[in-house]
């Protein structure tokens, strides 16, 4: 499916690439395995600037994508046919099909029929993410990923669906640290920021 030409008052529609150095993927996984984090971001730059914050959605493994709530389909302005396909297209042209929404509201900007949806329902307080983000989630999205693209959002894409996105590396990858993780997610994303109460559990959670 190609994008449609023309569409207006549509935010972040074409820019998915970031001004930083991207490795390959395959290289990073045989590195996150090793342990051999130097290889992946050493003396990488994570200086973040206004246009990394507005990207959609980056990937962050194969198959596995971490973005806001534009990349998950809303649609700034009034709603309308030619904006809610482009939206559309763009995830199916990342082979996506599941959706998790890390928002308190549980918001979807398809129909079921369209998309799978995982709802993780988080506030930027007074949640454990223990109990938020269980074992049996991570195992269906290594379920779901064999079968398509998982993107995880929440508004803005910095700190719920960050937070989880760290759970899951970490039950990829358990040798590694709190701050190898979250290094490794900034390389790809680099507007991550868990706020300090998320910080606080994930340090007790994985180091």
């Amino acid at each position: 499916m190609q994008p449609i030409d023309n569409v207006k008052n549509f935010m972040y529609q074409e820019n998915y690439n970031l001004p930083y150095r991207w490795s390959d993927h395959n290289k990073d996984i045989q590195n996150l395995k090793s342990g051999n984090i130097s290889k992946i971001f050493n003396e990488v730059s994570f200086e973040v600037s206004e246009e990394a914050c507005n990207i959609p959605f980056n990937e962050i493994l194969p198959g596995i994508y971490l973005g806001n709530e534009y990349g998950a389909g809303r649609i700034l302005g009034r709603k309308n046919e030619a904006a809610t396909h482009l939206k559309k297209s763009q995830l199916l042209e990342k082979d996506i099909n599941t959706i998790v929404c890390c928002t308190e509201y549980s918001v979807h900007y398809f129909s079921p029929t369209e998309f799978s949806f995982i709802d993780i329902p988080l506030v930027d307080s007074d949640v454990r993410l223990e109990n938020a983000v269980p074992r049996d989630f991570l195992e269906t999205i290594d379920n779901q990923v064999k079968q398509g693209g998982v993107l995880i959002h929440c508004a803005a894409g910095i700190s719920r669906s960050a937070s989880v996105m760290i759970i899951y590396l970490s039950y990829k990858f358990p040798h590694l640290s709190y701050d190898q993780i979250l290094n490794f997610l900034k390389e790809k994303r680099p507007c991550v920021q868990p706020n300090e109460h998320f910080q606080k559990q994930l340090k007790e959670m994985i180091d």
